[in-house]
């Protein structure tokens, strides 16, 4: 289980004892106004260092759920985070004495009903795991997506790249962490934090007014609609390598 700074419950994650230590550390100093999300770059010495050399936006930036919510909104419900390990084809839940068990977005929109309080609406989810934004070459979809599309009703907010917890930076004024995203090693493209599903009517689960698109196949084929920020592209692999570096 994860906690904040305040004890209060965050989420859920899915890692080993050896992997979640500093994972911990980072939410253990979490408020939720004050993390916010940077661009990162690989070296060719196989390190990451902030992406500062575009001149189209800032390196870093205010995570999509954090902003205030509309003066005529309900009262938004807290977004409910999930950090493991992830591909653009699943998601890995760890058990005790066996391997990890891979889920795709359908199975683990559907693993996480269960953690939830039926008489509650459903909180957004925001997953930090690797590309579970990331477009699949074969169908077109994502874990995100797939999540959306099997339990229709609440928000998932997911990275189209590798994603990484760091520390705050000296003169950070009140910073007191970031969720770093991994540019693409070949193109250098930016990685963004991508929103798929919507809310229940009547719930606010969206922080700020998001771009909506509307995803024509979902709606034609599943009657879902996919909201997306920013835009989808195609990766290469890199493994966990950033995941783990910055922690």
């Amino acid at each position: 289980m994860i906690r904040d700074t305040d004890g209060r419950t965050l989420g859920y994650a899915s890692h080993t004892p050896r992997e979640w230590v500093p994972r911990e550390a980072f939410y253990a100093a979490y408020r939720s106004d004050e993390v916010l999300f940077a661009h990162y770059r690989a070296t060719e010495e196989g390190g990451v260092v902030l992406d500062t050399d575009s001149d189209t936006d800032s390196p870093a930036g205010e995570l999509p759920w954090q902003a205030a919510p509309a003066r005529d909104a309900k009262e938004p419900v807290r977004p409910l985070f999930f950090d493991a390990h992830g591909t653009e084809h699943g998601i890995e839940l760890h058990v005790v004495g066996e391997k990890p068990l891979v889920v795709d977005g359908a199975r683990f929109a559907r693993f996480m009903e269960t953690l939830r309080d039926p008489a509650q609406p459903p909180a957004p989810v925001v997953l930090v795991a690797c590309e579970t934004a990331k477009i699949r070459s074969g169908d077109g979809g994502s874990v995100a997506t797939d999540a959306a599309r099997a339990i229709p009703g609440r928000l998932w907010y997911a990275p189209d790249t590798e994603v990484g917890h760091a520390g705050p930076s000296n003169g950070s004024n009140g910073v007191t962490g970031v969720l770093g995203l991994l540019a693409d090693p070949v193109t250098q493209r930016r990685g963004a934090w991508i929103v798929a599903g919507e809310p229940l009517e009547g719930h606010r689960s969206g922080p700020f007014p998001l771009l909506q698109v509307l995803n024509v196949h979902l709606r034609e084929e599943f009657g879902v609609m996919n909201l997306v920020r920013g835009e989808f592209s195609r990766f290469q692999r890199r493994g966990r390598h950033f995941h783990d570096a910055m922690d």
